[in-house]
């Protein structure tokens, strides 16, 4: 109490103000909101029994606010206590400052309180008792339906109350984040780089199983080697045809085995692909030929039609094959460290960003992926996601540094004949949206042994009726943040009423504070969803003012001794609200900036919906 009181008088205030200063600080941590409103119940000094009346503040804590403000702006009666805040129900906990406040084991201290509290503090989210004595100043803590962990806020509030106390003149942002749990989930630095590009990730498995079907499409089969043969000549052809390394050439095709030969055949030559969907829109085809200055498209017949009235250079299947017999022309070892991909997204405004992806993020995440979901050379894998979805990049490349079989139905009937095409394929493994996935029934698809989802939000009902019959995952992943970047696999006496996304897959995960990505969230309390390791994106090409945005170096958190991650400092912020849990598994609840998906595909703004409509 001697600091406490010390303080006081140096700056003419009480050691309500200083809690509830305190109080109001612990909240922007614990609630993930920067709105603070605290009802204050006063009581008469000569009868602390009877309450005066309440008061309500409604406090907006900015990151440059200090302490010394928020005590000078709000001035808290001195004879006050019971706290509410916030709009939520609380379960009942308690909370021990190791400086200032003793430990209340005794619920029965806090009886009277407790019982006026639940008949008349229904909307709050916590409500704080406090009670000053000449040597020591006892606070009591009850908490609605959140909280459940009494050491993680017993550490926040010793944290912020010595910044409070010591610091009053500092800002709230250089407090730093008053918990680093988060840290204790995730001891391990993120898997290492692979140090390898595309073609030669694919190229050691050829060589391991050479005469394996790798492609089983609607228009053929493939082995490793024919793959490897026919995606030469036309890596080749398209030098000789003019194609530099580090150009960016578009990728049009249909879902077929050719469609897969393309893709190796860009990636070869060290060109960047830039898949997009046949068709698409005009003007968003316009946006990503301008904006990434491609000068040729490897495309089939139908994505030549499509693409016949740019000016782009058109090369097809049939003059690749002609133009790549030729033997003089060296293909050059391509760099890691090069761009492999630029897949397009709509942005949160609808204006089409570049994610660009280089060779050594894709493998990192290709190899991980695999493992995690447990794809071998016996695997038989489902490719349905349109090639400008980086889902797309997941199944076919997966697959195929696996070792197993990829399974391409014909595009046209793909989704209504999607069980009679797992079926006849004796397709394994499959990734699908919820929606897609609520079309089969367990009884129609007895090949499949490995059924994930995700894009969207999966039920309680879709865990219960695949997890006893398969291994049933969801998934979690932003085209920023490599192929996918969580896993959780669903057994069937989960708790289904608890919708996890799981662990993450090789990545480290954090949740910080949806203001402020310095600060990280406290254990059970939402903010934005940030992801860290070498998979991430290199930034959205030529937009450094939304890579800036999106992208951050050298969080606080992961330059402290229990954070130092020196390979791997960027991360990458989703726009995604969600929590860690107790046991370092994640939640995700949508996204802090409004968007929506629609069938688990294209995020639109609602905000841009309510204009038009």
């Amino acid at each position: 109490m001697e600091n406490l009181n010390s303080f006081c008088r140096t700056h003419g205030t009480t050691p309500q103000s200083v809690c509830f200063t305190t109080w109001s600080i612990v909240l922007l941590h614990m609630t993930g909101q920067s709105d603070v409103s605290i009802d204050v119940e006063s009581y008469s000094a000569s009868t602390p029994e009877n309450r005066s009346g309440c008061e309500t503040f409604n406090i907006r804590l900015k990151s440059t606010t200090t302490p010394l403000e928020l005590i000078s702006q709000y001035e808290f009666p001195e004879t006050s206590a019971p706290v509410g805040t916030g709009n939520n129900q609380p379960s009942l906990s308690s909370v021990q400052d190791r400086h200032m406040f003793k430990m209340i084991k005794d619920a029965e201290v806090f009886q009277h309180e407790l019982d006026s509290f639940a008949s008349s503090s229904l909307g709050y989210v916590s409500y704080v008792h406090m009670f000053t004595e000449p040597d020591t100043a006892t606070l009591g803590v009850f908490w609605r339906n959140g909280l459940q962990d009494v050491e993680e806020i017993t550490n926040i509030f010793d944290h912020i109350y010595d910044f409070v106390l010591y610091q009053p003149d500092a800002s709230i942002q250089g407090m730093g984040s008053p918990t680093l749990r988060q840290l204790e989930l995730l001891p391990t630095e993120p898997e290492a780089d692979q140090g390898f590009n595309i073609p030669d990730l694919i190229r050691l498995t050829s060589s391991t199983f050479p005469s394996r079907t790798d492609v089983h499409a609607w228009d053929g089969d493939l082995s490793y080697q024919e793959l490897q043969t026919t995606s030469d000549r036309w890596a080749k052809a398209s030098l000789s045809l003019g194609l530099t390394a580090g150009d960016r050439v578009i990728h049009a095709f249909e879902q077929s085995q050719y469609a897969v030969v393309a893709w190796l055949a860009i990636l070869k030559p060290g060109c960047t692909s830039v898949p997009i969907d046949v068709p698409t829109p005009t003007e968003r085809l316009k946006t990503i030929i301008d904006s990434t200055t491609c000068k040729a498209a490897i495309c089939d017949t139908t994505g030549s039609s499509h693409l016949g009235h740019t000016s782009l250079r058109l090369l097809t299947p049939s003059e690749l094959d002609e133009s790549g017999k030729e033997d003089n022309i060296e293909v050059e070892e391509v760099n890691p460290s090069s761009n492999a991909v630029i897949i397009f997204t709509s942005g949160s405004t609808g204006q089409p960003k570049g994610v660009v992806q280089t060779h050594n993020a894709i493998a990192s995440s290709l190899v991980m992926v695999a493992k995690a979901l447990g794809l071998d050379e016996e695997c038989r894998f489902l490719q349905f996601a349109p090639h400008c979805f980086d889902v797309s990049i997941g199944e076919i490349f997966g697959t195929l540094v696996a070792g197993g079989c990829l399974c391409i139905p014909a595009p046209a009937k793909k989704l209504i004949d999607i069980a009679k095409n797992i079926d006849k394929m004796e397709i394994t493994h499959a990734i699908l949206t919820p929606t897609v996935a609520k079309m089969l029934s367990t009884d129609q698809v007895p090949s499949l042994q490995s059924l994930s989802v995700g894009g969207e939000p999966c039920s309680s009902k879709l865990r219960e009726t695949w997890s006893p019959h398969l291994q049933f995952n969801v998934l979690y992943g932003a085209t920023e943040g490599g192929v996918w970047d969580t896993i959780k696999r669903v057994r069937p006496d989960d708790d289904f009423s608890v919708p996890s996304i799981g662990f993450p897959i090789g990545s480290r995960v954090w949740i910080v504070h949806p203001d402020d990505w310095t600060l990280l969230s406290p254990i059970g309390v939402p903010g934005e969803i940030c992801i860290q390791g070498p998979e991430i994106a290199g930034g959205y090409f030529g937009d450094n003012e939304k890579t800036q945005e999106a992208f951050k170096l050298n969080p606080p958190w992961l330059t402290t001794e229990e954070g130092r991650f020196p390979s791997h400092s960027q991360i990458f912020r989703t726009g995604d609200r969600g929590l860690v849990m107790e046991d370092g598994s994640l939640r995700i609840f949508g996204r802090i900036d409004r968007q929506i998906k629609i069938n688990g595909q294209r995020r639109v703004r609602v905000i841009g919906l309510s204009y038009y409509f």
